[in-house]
């Protein structure tokens, strides 16, 4: 079960364009802002990241807050393994934290060229689409959490239909490897 405990807080500006306001800061701790600053300038400066700490941190909320920022002329993608509760704490978190018009693909019919400001999909639903190249995005992050994605095999095949391309990579484990 999912629990925000709301505190007093000031809003967050990371930049003249990029303001995450009191109604999602109350919900974060204080080294969730810190990510989210962090984050932030990685994005700012086109640089890849791995955000990667202990599980039940706060990572998904983080990047949400961050996302929320971002706000709705910025196109994201978070591409998920095959887990319907990552999908679900992802649509929690989104819901919770933002007023962002957020779409799950589930099909490869469905279209990414509608006024949604995030794209949730799993990595089986990319890989039935083929030519991935097709969906342009201003971000793209990829939540390396879980089962499924969890060996080089498929971490390697998705990074690599991705090259160049993902900006924030999110895990709980060890990646390097």
């Amino acid at each position: 079960m999912y629990h925000f405990a709301a505190e007093p807080s000031a809003e967050l500006r990371l930049s003249d364009d990029v303001l995450i306001a009191n109604q999602t800061t109350q919900y974060l701790k204080c080294f969730q802002l810190e990510a989210v600053r962090f984050l932030h300038d990685r994005l700012s400066k086109q640089e890849f990241c791995i955000f990667n700490d202990e599980s039940g941190l706060g990572k998904c909320a983080s990047i949400v807050a961050l996302l929320s920022g971002l706000g709705t002329s910025k196109k994201t993608l978070v591409v998920l393994q095959n887990d319907d509760h990552l999908l679900a704490g992802w649509q929690f978190h989104l819901g919770v934290l933002t007023d962002l018009s957020v779409c799950v693909l589930k099909d490869v019919n469905d279209s990414t060229e509608s006024a949604h400001s995030v794209y949730l999909s799993k990595w089986s639903i990319l890989r039935s689409i083929g030519d991935l190249s097709k969906l342009q995005f201003d971000y793209i992050i990829v939540d390396h959490r879980g089962y499924t994605l969890n060996n080089s095999f498929c971490s390697s095949m998705l990074l690599k239909q991705y090259e160049g391309k993902v900006n924030i990579v999110i895990s709980s484990v060890d990646i390097t490897v």
